[in-house]
């Protein structure tokens, strides 16, 4: 956990580094903004890869699927994002599934399970923080963001044929919940587009966990704007016999609208 703290911290203190000398001498006042509400739903074409397992005596296993075996199986993360927010106060909620199925790797020599066959997971990261805007300029600003989220996997591991089991299928649900908190920003490029990111980090059930996100987007009106960026997730939880220490990591494809 002490490990955990310190690199939350240095996140933290490196992207506070990045904050253009510029925005320093002014920024602009939100509080006396009103309400305002939006909508992100996006596409997350996202491949994985790790070590996992279900239920002993099963064996960890490494488990890969690229990004083109989750175009071949057509099994993509599906992601929506809303914020609710009034001045400098924002309250995120980020809904996350995937769904992947995949073969996996040789299991090692010593295992009882002289092949495996297959690892379909339903994943279920579900995310509600708080955002408190410390730059705001004209249309780029940078928030400190802090909340919890929430695990629910649902793994189906095909085994066999082999010494203790033949073309058997287990079925294991886990879920969890761990804090988590970072920066996110957005910078105005001009002429419509502009950039935005985000670098959380925490831990608290799982070990560790990671989470950052690059886009590059477009504004059509005040209201209605598209993206385009990529992903990286990286979770490690174990418990009794229970382990899930993989990476999420692909493309995304969206768009925003505010009320």
């Amino acid at each position: 956990m002490k490990y955990l703290v310190t690199r939350v911290l240095a996140i933290l203190w490196i992207a506070t580094l990045s904050i253009p000398a510029a925005w320093a001498s002014k920024t602009e006042d939100s509080s006396d903004k009103g309400w305002s509400f939006s909508v992100s739903p996006y596409v997350w074409a996202t491949g994985l890869k790790g070590t996992v397992a279900t239920l002993p005596p099963l064996p960890s296993v490494d488990a890969k699927a690229s990004f083109g075996d989750i175009i071949k199986h057509v099994d993509l993360g599906v992601i929506g994002v809303a914020e609710l927010r009034k001045g400098r106060l924002g309250i995120i909620s980020d809904i996350v599934w995937i769904k992947i199925s995949m073969d996996s790797s040789d299991p090692p020599p010593s295992s009882p399970f002289t092949r495996t066959s297959d690892l379909d997971t339903q994943t279920f990261m579900g995310t509600l923080a708080g955002a408190y805007r410390l730059v705001e300029k004209q249309q780029s600003w940078i928030d400190l963001v802090l909340g919890v989220r929430g695990w629910h996997v649902n793994t189906d591991f095909g085994v066999g044929p082999g010494v203790l089991a033949s073309g058997s299928k287990i079925d294991h649900k886990e879920g969890w919940v761990d804090v988590i908190g970072g920066l996110r920003t957005r910078f105005d490029l001009g002429k419509g587009f502009y950039a935005t990111a985000m670098t959380l980090a925490g831990g608290g059930s799982s070990e560790s966990v990671v989470d950052v996100i690059g886009n590059i987007g477009y504004a059509f009106t005040n209201k209605i704007s598209a993206v385009a960026g990529y992903r990286y997730v990286k979770v490690n939880y174990q418990k009794s016999g229970f382990e899930w220490d993989v990476e999420y990591k692909g493309p995304i494809l969206g768009g925003t609208y505010k009320f």
